[in-house]
């Protein structure tokens, strides 16, 4: 029974552990998306004004994001969600 419950447990474990890793890629993906959205706005702006001044740094202010980045949003998750692909101690 014991063997049955600890299998359980893993299965569980690693449910959350999918869980967690496929919430980071979404973050990932919705932030790709706003930084689209941020540098459309920037382009619009700058065929009304091309003296923007936000234009050049808009970019470097929202940068694609990283392997590293994406790890940061993974341990936010986690961080929020503790009980998300930690397995039991």
């Amino acid at each position: 029974m014991r063997e049955r419950i600890a299998a359980l447990e893993r299965g569980q474990a690693k449910l959350a552990a999918e869980l967690a890793e496929e919430i980071a890629a979404q973050c990932a993906e919705e932030l790709t998306a706003f930084r689209n959205t941020l540098l459309e706005i920037d382009s619009l702006l700058k065929l009304f004004n091309p003296d923007w001044h936000w234009a050049d740094t808009l970019s470097s202010q929202f940068p694609a994001p990283t392997p590293e980045a994406e790890r940061i949003a993974r341990e936010c998750v986690l961080a929020r969600f503790p009980s998300l692909g930690r397995p039991k101690t």
